[in-house]
């Protein structure tokens, strides 16, 4: 039998191939591969390390033609030295140079390509950690934590519900207020509370002016001109008006809209009819919160309701240690002071010529 990997052996300076057999062992009955040039001598067998000899070729004594030992098949181990117990075997055949680059060359390919996803969709990145686990944070609780029982007493109360949305109304004014920022309508047109002022009028009024829009000029407006008390300030001051009130006459209230942005902007005054709460909350940095409910007795339903935060301008606190509904003291005018000197140097004849009464 011809093995293609057969070894090749360089005699007389010319190259040939040793072809090989296979024969079993009979001691362990195992398969040994022996060259044919060593037919008929004796070897140990490579599994079972026993004296073997190898089955010399059927028919032909004497030496092979060409083996390189140049043995006959009756040789003895006396005669000849005894092989390597283990028989060479073909060498593998020489690894290609570029093949060693190959593992290489595909793990940067994968390494790039990896990178090149991740920066051109970032959030494949959360979304597979998310899937996996390893966005979450992990929460260590320390040592000396708190009982649950504790905890949840002192935890902080949780915000308060947002408020259901308003609607115009001349009967029902929303109870408590809105809580959301402060919206309605205004000639059928949304209104949404961009800027809201507090100033004082020369007439010693304060207007609340809510407007939409940050221009000199706003877009649409709410001004309710508010009455104070002499020494009143407005820190959690409140006003409720129902639509019959008119005694004692309500705050007048101006909405403001601009039909043509080209134009200034048109105006219509409601002295009474209307329905309103309002409540404001203390100035802090010239700021004061509040929250309102109005409803103009309109056709087209307008109304604001919501929160809102007003700058306070030219509005002057009470002084310290007056009562804001104390009056200040009345003074006497220059004519009673003249009267009264009048009443004190005259005399009794000219009390009774002009009708004053005797002392």
């Amino acid at each position: 039998m011809f093995n293609p990997l057969a070894l090749l052996v360089r005699v007389g300076g010319f190259i040939e191939f040793m072809s090989e057999f296979q024969f079993p062992c009979p001691k362990c009955r195992q398969p040994v591969l022996c060259a044919e040039e060593h037919r008929g001598l004796e070897l140990t067998c490579p599994h079972c390390s026993g004296n073997i000899t190898a089955p010399a070729p059927a028919g032909t004594p004497g030496n092979k033609p060409g083996s390189k030992l140049g043995v006959t098949a009756t040789t003895t181990a006396h005669d000849q030295p005894k092989p390597q117990a283990h028989l060479p075997l073909p060498a593998p055949p020489p690894k290609k140079k570029n093949s060693q680059w190959v593992p290489v060359a595909v793990t940067a390919f994968l390494v790039v390509g990896a990178a090149a996803v991740v920066y051109l969709n970032p959030d494949l990145v959360s979304t597979v950690k998310d899937k996996i686990g390893l966005g979450a944070p992990v929460v260590v609780a320390p040592t000396n934590a708190p009982p649950a029982e504790v905890a949840a007493t002192n935890a902080p109360p949780p915000p308060p519900p947002k408020s259901p949305p308003a609607s115009w109304s001349l009967d029902k004014i929303p109870a408590p207020l809105p809580n959301y920022a402060a919206n309605g309508v205004i000639m059928s047109n949304d209104f949404l509370v961009d800027v809201a002022h507090l100033d004082k009028t020369p007439d010693n009024k304060v207007t609340l002016s809510l407007r939409q829009g940050t221009g000199s000029v706003p877009d649409r407006d709410f001004m309710i001109y508010l009455r104070l008390d002499p020494g009143e300030g407005l820190d959690g001051k409140q006003w409720s008006v129902a639509q019959t009130d008119k005694v004692p006459p309500p705050p007048p209230v101006v909405k403001q809209w601009r039909p043509d942005a080209r134009y200034g902007p048109q105006s219509k005054w409601f002295r009474s009819g209307y329905a309103m709460k309002l409540q404001l909350g203390t100035n802090i940095n010239n700021k004061i919160s509040g929250s309102i409910y109005l409803a103009l007795p309109d056709d087209d339903h307008s109304f604001v309701a919501g929160a809102f935060s007003a700058d306070v301008r030219n509005i002057q606190p009470p002084a310290p240690g007056q009562a804001p509904n104390n009056p200040p003291p009345a003074t006497t005018s220059s004519s009673q002071q003249s009267n009264s000197r009048r009443n004190t140097v005259m005399s009794p004849a000219g009390r009774k010529r002009y009708g004053l009464p005797q002392e």
